[in-house]
């Protein structure tokens, strides 16, 4: 069963183990939904404290599958699969482990205001298909990517809702932001935990010339629940910096974030993200 409380001694526990041409350039938000069907996979690989004893192999981390499928001119499907797994090794141990998070079905609305302007709506459900059995793909999920937690924690049924705006300028500069509410509905009831609602965020500004492309990004979440706890332990944020090439159906793009949040960054120092993102002909 999930909990806010729990999910930091779980990842200190973890921590322990381990160390005993639209506007695609979105590095971390949701993407924005193409005119056709869309593809994007995205690779995040975090990387800990350098006190650690173990060591954990490149391809260690998140994979993401996302699809947006047009059902109209202005209505998309939204599927998302995320996947988790890591290798460690600690001396003669070895630790290998990899599951799926939660799957994502979802639905966005486009409005179009104006040449420069558009505004996405998003709503859909994250199924509870993380594994329990998988305790440190969950944890591995958390450290590298902590305001997307409704994607790995297990025993969780969520409702997702987000609000998306953009302005593209002649000039080549762009920015978007998001905002929405995620709750969090355990699956499991043994008395002790509630429903959790959490507050997403961010907000990217990206600079584009011939093909390529320059982005910044502030991504975060903050748990409106949980009034026990002080501000700096509900709010969880990461600025991520990027870079990539455009092209007519395949946008590939590199990017590295930071944790804000000072707990997560005295145990992990950040991510390197890959992304791809490819549009159907």
């Amino acid at each position: 069963m999930f909990s806010f409380k729990r999910s930091f001694s779980a990842m200190l526990f973890f921590f322990t183990l381990i160390s005993g041409t639209v506007f695609p350039q979105e590095l971390m938000m949701k993407s924005i939904p193409q005119d056709k069907a869309a593809f994007s996979l995205r690779y995040l690989h975090p990387y800990f404290k350098e006190n650690s004893s173990s060591e954990m192999s490149t391809f260690s981390g998140i994979y993401e599958l996302e699809a947006t499928i047009p059902v109209t001119d202005k209505i998309y499907l939204n599927f998302q699969l995320p996947f988790v797994g890591y290798s460690s090794k600690s001396g003669w141990d070895e630790t290998t482990e990899s599951s799926i998070g939660n799957i994502y079905l979802g639905i966005q609305a486009k409005n179009v205001t104006s040449d420069i302007h558009t505004n996405y709506f998003s709503a859909g459900l994250y199924l509870p298909t993380a594994s329990e059995k998988h305790d440190g793909v969950t944890i591995l999920g958390a450290f590298a990517d902590y305001p997307s937690l409704s994607k790995y924690a297990v025993n969780i049924f969520s409702f997702y809702g987000n609000f998306a705006s953009q302005w593209n300028f002649p000039s080549g500069a762009g920015i978007a932001f998001d905002l929405g509410p995620t709750i969090l509905v355990p699956t499991e009831d043994n008395g002790s935990e509630d429903t959790e609602v959490m507050l997403h965020y961010g907000i990217t500004g990206k600079y584009s010339f011939n093909h390529f492309f320059g982005a910044a990004e502030v991504n975060g979440s903050y748990i409106l629940t949980e009034s026990e706890l002080d501000f700096a332990d509900k709010i969880f944020n990461n600025v991520s910096l990027g870079a990539g090439w455009s092209g007519s159906y395949v946008t590939p793009s590199l990017f590295y974030q930071w944790n804000i949040n000072k707990q997560l960054s005295n145990i992990v120092t950040g991510a390197f993200g890959v992304k791809l993102e490819v549009v159907l002909p």
